[in-house]
């Protein structure tokens, strides 16, 4: 059954795009991370971070954030092993306008194999920056590898006239 509409363009990042499984979509864009022959492409080195079997985790409501918006973001550690990730922490850390800020050091409990555990929300009320992009860091000091990274865009609201009023039939 072919994906349409919504679920073809997230998949692919093409609106109006069809999937059916065993083509292509259209416009000759492939979703192959392996070229012929047998040359990975650059994405294959994303989609094997993507794909790996733990990791610290966020799920962010959207992509674009203004200055002023309550940003909050659930955290999860993701267990698709099949052996118990031992307790330890995750630091949650928000990059914008050239500036770290640490928002979160949560110590987690052991997590059974083949389990995710949910861990607590972010609430940071984003300032003013001139910038266009925020990066949300989740670290592991214990486990790198388990480390991920959110990519989001900002905007700041646009500065109010000094004066609102303007001068007419001078």
């Amino acid at each position: 059954m072919p994906l349409r509409g919504s679920a073809a363009a997230e998949a692919t990042g093409v609106d109006g795009a069809v999937l059916v499984p065993g083509r292509t979509v259209a416009g000759g864009a492939n979703l192959s991370v392996i070229g012929w022959p047998v040359r990975p492409k650059p994405g294959l080195a994303a989609v094997a971070a993507s794909c790996r079997p733990v990791l610290a985790s966020a799920r962010i409501a959207r992509f674009v954030w203004h200055e002023g918006e309550l940003f909050a973001p659930e955290l999860w550690l993701l267990n698709d092993s099949p052996h118990e990730i031992p307790a330890g922490s995750v630091e949650a850390i928000l990059e914008l306008g050239g500036s770290e800020t640490v928002l979160l050091r949560w110590d987690h409990p052991a997590v059974p194999a083949n389990r995710n555990l949910a861990g607590p929300t972010l609430r940071h009320v984003l300032p003013r920056v001139e910038t266009d992009r925020m990066t949300l860091r989740l670290r592991n000091p214990e486990a790198p590898e388990r480390d991920s990274a959110y990519l989001l865009l900002y905007r700041p609201r646009p500065h109010a006239e000094a004066s609102a009023t303007r001068a007419l039939n001078m």
